[in-house]
């Protein structure tokens, strides 16, 4: 079975942030936890940033491929707002903590703040 990379890359940073509570995420924890090296991070992914945007992108068309498949429009919107809802504490975990202020807008940190 070939190895996925970019998946293996993301479940590396997603166990870093989710079970191991870090307060700040850098290239060099994901590839020592992957056991890979730099440039092989860097083939895949421009930064962290980039690495979030993938994981984000792909959770979405997943939760969208799922979504479509219920006949019910109704039971489409409750399913969307359930998932948007229970994903909000993880998101916003993820921004406050691996983007460690470095790639946030000030407007983005002082809404992070208030919610």
């Amino acid at each position: 079975m070939p190895i996925d990379m970019k998946e293996m890359i993301a479940q590396a940073a997603k166990r870093l942030v989710m079970e191991q509570n870090r307060k700040k995420l850098t290239v060099k924890d994901i590839v020592e936890e992957c056991r890979i090296t730099r440039q092989a991070f860097y083939y895949h992914f421009e930064d962290i940033p980039a690495l979030f945007r993938w994981m984000m992108e792909k959770d979405m068309k997943r939760l969208l491929e799922e979504l479509r498949e219920h006949q019910d429009t109704e039971r489409r919107i409750k399913e969307f707002f359930l998932l948007a809802i229970t994903a909000r504490p993880y998101v916003k975990k993820g921004m406050e903590k691996i983007m460690a202020g470095r790639y946030l807008s000030k407007y983005t940190k002082i809404r992070l703040r208030k919610d």
